[in-house]
């Protein structure tokens, strides 16, 4: 972050001062660790994680239906998706395809057929087929992508990250939540907040610390905006992990809690 050295202090101590328990060996790997603070939130601003879905597909899966006459002598196959000229999407393979080929609709993707249909922009695939006698034959689909509208906008605030054990909102969660909320919250808004906790401890007890973790940050939301709409607060354990529990940067980001706010748009 090019802080110079005279802004830096270094200590050192046998565990961390909020240490995860020793009786778990998942608690020695993780004790073994460099803790970075500041007392200016900003210098931490590239280590904050938010996340936000700006577009949803109805469906999982970009399907083309295929149809083939002579599947044993196909050698190997490619298909391209195209945006105007602009290569989106790629398959290959060395066998023949099944009765159909499926591109997972991931986010970067969904971003480029959004684009697409802002513009009016015709999408093209390209199947190429390769037979064993060395012919080549190539089929051309042209099609279109819709876009509608949600209702609703939706923001997400997830990586409210807690300590080992802990409840209570840190200093630097405050300050994500307080911009979070400036930004977000609005009288119309809806919100929903859902705690969670990583795969250490006993089931029943992740599910308390869980939904404390969700209260302790309900209840700060409602000081700063004491009238906000609060749906439903809840907390899960370990039942939805979204990051490796082998790794132990993975069980600090379960840790978490996640803030979601819908509001109707005019």
């Amino acid at each position: 972050w090019k802080i110079e050295n005279n802004r830096l202090i270094v200590k050192h101590r046998d565990l961390p001062k909020k240490a995860t328990s020793i009786d778990h060996i998942e608690g020695r790997q993780e004790n073994r660790r460099a803790e970075i603070f500041s007392d200016d939130p900003t210098l931490l601003a590239p280590v904050v994680h938010s996340k936000f879905i700006e577009y949803k597909a109805p469906v999982d899966d970009l399907v083309f239906d295929v149809d083939l006459h002579s599947a044993d002598s196909i050698k190997q196959w490619s298909m391209k998706i195209y945006s105007g000229d602009e290569l989106i999407a790629e398959q290959m393979n060395d066998r023949a395809p099944g009765r159909s080929i499926r591109f997972p609709l991931k986010r970067e993707i969904l971003s480029k057929f959004a684009a697409a249909a802002e513009k009016d922009i015709m999408f093209r695939s390209e199947l190429t087929v390769e037979m064993s006698d060395g012919q080549v034959e190539t089929n051309v689909t042209e099609f279109k992508a819709s876009k509608y509208r949600n209702k609703f906008e939706v923001g997400r605030l997830n990586l409210i990250v807690f300590d080992f054990d802990k409840s209570d909102i840190s200093d630097f969660n405050q300050h994500m939540v307080t911009d979070f909320i400036t930004s977000s919250i609005y009288d119309n808004s809806y919100t929903k907040i859902t705690g969670s906790t990583d795969r250490i401890g006993e089931k029943e007890y992740n599910k308390r610390l869980s939904t404390s973790r969700a209260v302790s940050v309900r209840k700060y939301i409602k000081r700063l905006v004491p009238l906000v709409k609060i749906d439903e607060v809840k907390g899960i354990g370990a039942s939805n992990l979204q990051f490796d529990n082998d790794l132990p940067e993975g069980r600090f980001y379960c840790r978490t809690v996640l803030i979601e706010v819908k509001t109707p748009l005019e």
